[in-house]
């Protein structure tokens, strides 16, 4: 086998191509690199960390079942999330208080909420409801940026039956976490399924 020598202008054609590999290398690398880093800062602004307010369940199907089960799972999803912190519910009669407001009885709509994260220093506040629809059942959820008093984003999820509503309910949810900066690789081990890490029954989670 004959062996061929490299001259000159053969090594610096290898030499140039083996620059235009390794910058081929680093722009892919750049790529990934920024794409993870802005996927922490969403266009809404939220940063890791931030304190997000769930309001009651503003149900309007008539069916109690819905208004404790649906917050539990939502709250219970949420927290799988690297970025948010759920504000603390024992909060509530404190700051009650300063607005004159009775301790007990009173519904933490979306409105009120984001009366409250406005004087706790609260930024983000998240709605939930749930209605009758020609399909069976709506679930909306809409996020409030209360330093800017301004809604944010908003998304609605359909269920058949009543055994669907987790189902739609978890659809939400992600979409509210790809919306406060979750990426689908940073959430991909913290994505179970509302009915798996909760229950799929409602009436339980009431």
């Amino acid at each position: 086998m004959r062996v061929r020598r490299l001259d000159g202008a053969d090594v610096v054609a290898s030499q140039y191509a083996f620059g235009v590999r390794v910058a081929a290398a680093l722009v892919v690398l750049i790529v990934l690199v920024a794409g993870g880093y802005f996927a922490t800062r969403p266009p809404t602004g939220f940063a890791t960390g931030d304190v997000l307010l769930v309001a009651d369940v503003a149900n309007q199907t008539g069916d109690t079942l819905f208004d404790q089960s649906i917050l539990t799972a939502a709250s219970v999803a949420l927290e799988q999330s690297g970025r948010v912190r759920l504000y603390p519910r024992a909060r509530l009669p404190l700051v009650y208080q300063t607005m004159n407001l009775a301790t007990h009885g009173t519904v933490l709509d979306y409105a009120l909420a984001q009366d409250v994260a406005e004087r706790d220093h609260v930024r983000w506040v998240l709605g939930l409801s749930v209605s009758r629809s020609a399909e069976g059942y709506r679930l909306e959820a809409k996020i409030a940026d209360v330093r800017q008093h301004l809604d944010v984003d908003q998304f609605a999820a359909s269920a058949a039956t009543r055994g669907d509503v987790l189902g739609a309910l978890d659809d939400v949810v992600i979409r509210v976490r790809r919306t406060l900066g979750d990426s689908r690789w940073a959430s991909r081990d913290r994505q179970t399924a509302v009915p798996l890490i909760t229950s799929a029954s409602l009436e339980a989670l009431r």
